[in-house]
């Protein structure tokens, strides 16, 4: 369980860069240091919660069992970043955007245009640093 939250913390610091950047680039441009740290650190939270509550590893399990395919092997990666991908990129969007501008059209508007770049992006960061932060999570925690 150790090993899981530290995962989570760390992963959780890359990608939530990533779509933080992301989603200031493709709306309001970066304004400021603080506005910018204001927006990762709630982004940060949202994903941390909801990496607690949806169960993404069950998920991947399954499908794995479902398809028969290794649960240590490249495809079951791929299958765990993409669960994660959705789930997390979409409630954290959500969350932020109506954060952001309320529950409206404009914010649904606003989440719409930067969705697929999102899970974009929260997939190639989830996937290039998801064994980093693996590796650190299991050195941190004295898992293997």
């Amino acid at each position: 369980m150790k090993k899981k939250i530290l995962f989570n913390i760390i992963q959780n610091t890359f990608v939530g860069l990533a779509i933080t950047i992301t989603v200031t680039l493709f709306t309001t441009g970066f304004i400021s240091v603080g506005a910018f740290i204001a927006s990762f650190l709630k982004a940060y939270v949202i994903n941390f919660i909801a990496c607690l509550i949806i169960p993404t590893d069950k998920l991947t399990s399954l499908t794995c069992k479902r398809f028969k395919c290794n649960p240590d092997g490249l495809l079951a990666k791929i299958v765990n970043v993409l669960y994660c991908d959705v789930c997390y990129v979409t409630v954290i969007s959500v969350v932020m955007f109506i954060l952001e501008l309320g529950f409206s059209n404009m914010a649904f508007q606003a989440w719409k245009s930067v969705y697929l770049p999102l899970l974009v992006v929260g997939f190639v960061v989830g996937f290039l640093m998801g064994a980093i932060s693996m590796k650190i999570s299991g050195m941190l925690s004295k898992e293997k």
